[in-house]
């Protein structure tokens, strides 16, 4: 039996959507670039990241989180669950991941 508590368990724990009127490549590259970005400044918690053939859906899998960033002609998002121990930074999380969406996708 699946109860209101494990479906809101299993939702993203943070979410983030922003339109841009970039071209869709440039939306990719730019996508690609802050996760790899972040990967190589913090590798102790990002330790993986896989790209769809065509660039437009990524994976990242790290210590307590995964999250998935699609890109679209008109918009980027990512998703993220986080576990347990990283729910209590929620809040700092979702601003750092506004505020770099917003300097990327200008």
């Amino acid at each position: 039996m699946v109860g209101p508590d494990v479906q809101e368990f299993s939702m993203a724990a943070v979410e983030v959507e922003r339109t841009h009127a970039l071209p869709l490549d440039e939306a990719i590259r730019r996508a690609q670039g802050l996760l790899e970005t972040l990967r190589e400044k913090r590798p102790e918690l990002v330790k993986d990241v896989e790209w769809s053939a065509d660039g437009t859906e990524g994976i990242a899998r790290g210590q307590g989180f995964e999250g998935r960033l699609q890109v679209t002609e008109s918009t980027v998002g990512i998703e993220i669950d986080l576990n347990l121990m990283l729910r209590p930074f929620k809040k700092k999380i979702l601003a750092t991941l506004e505020r770099k969406f917003d300097e990327t996708f200008e």
